[in-house]
């Protein structure tokens, strides 16, 4: 994508793609990708979804190529954003789209072998995730928010005091 940036150059967007998928796939997890694909299911995730790359993962490097996917982030590689946004039964990633029906969230490929009408008699691997990274070390003195140090302009204030009077709280983290 081109457009113009401030000066009057042009600038180029950056587009992201999934994060590759290592590991092996077995002829099983290849032949059920090509089922999905051939019987018109689709699978709707976005790059920087953690579970839709789990979920590409449990197809190995050969598999995942074969997969149905609809990138549905503005800023990934093919996007069909616009699709996923009228499409109201996609309201998370992973979707999977099978035989007409939506299934949200991650699938086992026996769960997806059975709503796909995959050949029965195929057994799959048992996939494990890779354990997730160990978490950091905290700073010393624990985790903290950051300081405000922006003054609050009078609009600020008086819906911060509109709010507190009428009982709303704001749930959040730092980060």
């Amino acid at each position: 994508m081109l457009g113009n940036a401030p000066g009057g150059g042009e600038r180029i967007a950056v587009l992201y793609t999934p994060p590759s998928v290592k590991g092996q796939s077995t002829p099983e997890q290849i032949a059920l990708a090509e089922h999905l694909k051939k019987t018109g299911a689709k699978f709707y995730g976005a790059y920087w979804c953690r579970f839709c790359n789990m979920q590409r993962g449990v197809f190995g490097a050969g598999g995942v190529r074969a997969l149905p996917y609809v990138e549905c982030a503005e800023d990934g590689v093919n996007s069909q954003s616009g699709v996923c946004r009228s499409m109201r039964e996609v309201d998370g990633y992973p979707t999977w789209q099978i035989k007409g029906k939506f299934y949200s969230g991650m699938k086992t490929l026996q769960e997806l072998q059975t709503l796909s009408g995959f050949d029965p008699s195929v057994t799959f691997p048992e996939y494990e995730a890779p354990p997730p990274p160990p978490r950091p070390t905290p700073p010393p003195g624990g985790y903290k928010p950051p300081p405000v140090t922006a003054a609050s302009t009078p609009f600020a204030l008086a819906l911060a005091k509109h709010l507190k009077a009428s009982g709303t709280t704001f749930y959040g983290a730092h980060w």
